[in-house]
């Protein structure tokens, strides 16, 4: 956020917003916000439109696409903390950057999602989704080693008290890998090529037998 030119100073306008979300930022700066991306799209950069993420790629967090990736993925019991504390901006911009700094990521390639919440005795308990998106070339040792562990919960819980959620306590339930093809969905074959200017995907091949 960056002061206005000319005023008192008291006018502010928004330069830029997180991954996947795209800048609104009206004449006159009476209307100035981040939108998300809708699931399945992307956004290249804020002050872009967001796009449908292509069939062969994998979009972290609606962000730019990757290709060839792997993503690693844990399941985990979430108990002394809502979903409205776990999701807010502050907490979860907390997790994610906790959770790469353990699995020696970029904080863009880490995503955190509520999948559902379930009454535990006399508290309540969430089930959270963690993705590691691992890029292609890079190896998945390291991390499929941090979601088969304790530390992914660890790595939670210590961000959800760095923001005042202290009774927080993780169980991990499930952990895999897979390709983003499996992850992201069927587009083996679709060749895409990035326009950086405009943040379009342009799919220029098809697998064979298909028409593009």
């Amino acid at each position: 956020v960056h002061p206005t030119e000319g005023g008192k100073g008291e006018q502010y306008m928004l330069r830029k917003c997180p991954t996947g979300f795209r800048l609104v930022n009206d004449t006159g700066y009476k209307n100035q916000e981040c939108v998300a991306c809708g699931e399945g799209e992307y956004i290249l950069r804020s002050d872009l439109e967001c796009q449908p993420c292509p069939k062969s790629a994998y979009c972290p967090n609606r962000g730019p696409p990757v290709w060839g990736a792997r993503v690693a993925e844990s399941t985990l019991r979430l108990s002394g903390v809502s979903s409205e504390e776990l999701q807010s901006t502050a907490t979860m911009q907390a997790a994610k950057v906790a959770i790469a700094d353990a699995a020696g990521v970029h904080p863009d390639m880490i995503e955190v999602r509520v999948s559902g919440a379930r009454r535990q005795g006399g508290g309540s308990g969430l089930t959270v989704v963690v993705r590691i998106v691992v890029l292609e070339g890079q190896s998945t040792d390291h991390v499929d080693a941090v979601v088969s562990s304790q530390a992914l919960g660890q790595s939670l819980v210590s961000a959800l008290a760095s923001v005042g959620s202290t009774s927080a306590s993780a169980q991990s339930l499930t952990a895999s890998t897979a390709a983003t093809s499996t992850a992201g969905g069927s587009g083996m074959g679709w060749v895409y090529e990035m326009d950086t200017s405009s943040g379009l995907s342009y799919l220029r091949s098809c697998p064979r037998g298909s028409l593009i």
